[in-house]
């Protein structure tokens, strides 16, 4: 049986022969590239299957069909404002992105625990931010009157009628059992 020479083009720097045997079955391999998804093998612009009997009478040329791929870059903001997620092609600068620092209610943004890599990779990724948390001075007044305060600055803390405050900076705990029965019309909390 006559053997004819495949040529298959991956790209313009991949290039492969292979033998096909007329009248035999020829399977054509699996062309993979990173970032890109592979179609199929195309002969004359149309794409041929990838296993069949060989009815050429002549020697072609192949070439593999691919998409580029999209990766997205996620933003997690620990419980921040929002960022929007972006779809970025593989290969794509990513040295022109800029990002809105989010926002968050407790806390000041401190900043992403990674840079972006220069182009993008064939993989999403997920980028973290991270925020310091506020401090505040704790008062409780009751009836106009200063009944007492936390002697350090506490994080987020926050009074409740039915549980002790406790400081996490200076470790101690308020008795919230002499405060509730002098009932506090208010506690006041205000930033350092």
């Amino acid at each position: 049986a006559n053997k004819y020479v495949v040529t298959l083009y991956y790209d313009n720097n991949n290039i492969q022969e292979i033998i096909a045997t007329y009248d035999e079955i020829l399977t054509l391999p699996i062309a993979t590239k990173e970032g890109y998804t592979f179609h199929g093998w195309l002969k004359d612009e149309e794409i041929i299957e990838d296993e069949f009997i060989w009815k050429y009478d002549s020697e072609i040329i192949l070439t593999a069909k691919y998409t580029i791929n999209s990766y997205i870059i996620k933003f997690n903001t620990n419980g921040g404002s929002k960022i929007n997620s972006i779809d970025v092609e593989y290969g794509a600068s990513l040295e022109d992105i800029t990002i809105d620092s989010p926002t968050h209610k407790y806390g000041n943004f401190i900043g992403w625990d990674q840079e972006f890599p220069e182009t993008m990779p064939a993989n999403d990724i997920v980028i973290e931010g991270s925020f310091s948390i506020n401090t505040y001075n704790i008062t409780y007044k009751v009836d106009g009157e200063i009944y007492a305060t936390v002697g350090e600055s506490v994080e987020r803390g926050f009074a409740q009628k039915d549980s002790a405050l406790v400081d996490s900076g200076a470790g101690k705990t308020i008795d919230n059992e002499k405060l509730l029965s002098l009932e506090p019309d208010f506690v006041i909390c205000s930033a350092d």
